[in-house]
């Protein structure tokens, strides 16, 4: 399945799941996922990466709460990486999420 806030943005993402693979250019490939992978707990029920400065503009838009919150907090996550957040096991009854933050320096 393909979400997108615009047709537009569908439409790239189908053309670019039509063009030969390139792994350099994939997720994996960026040192800024593989660093905040690195340090979510293991085993691991899943987790979500966000690439605040790729996906700024895009999330701030489609998600008002965001809206408010970047303007508010803009000293703030203007210096902010990216997020990871992780869900993992605990009790049979119970899961834990963790939420790590990475801070560009100025």
């Amino acid at each position: 399945e393909v979400l997108g806030t615009s047709l537009a943005a569908v439409d790239q993402v189908l053309q670019a799941a039509a063009q030969p693979h390139d792994p350099s250019r994939s997720l994996t490939a960026r040192s800024s996922f593989q660093d905040a992978i690195a340090v979510l707990a293991q085993p691991n029920e899943g987790y979500a990466y966000l690439d605040w400065q790729q996906g700024r503009k895009a999330i701030v838009q489609s998600l008002p709460v965001l809206r408010w919150l970047d303007l508010v907090a803009r000293p703030i996550v203007n210096h902010l990486d990216w997020v990871a957040l992780n869900l993992a096991g605990g009790e049979p009854d119970t899961r834990r999420v963790s939420l790590f933050a990475r801070w560009r320096s100025t």
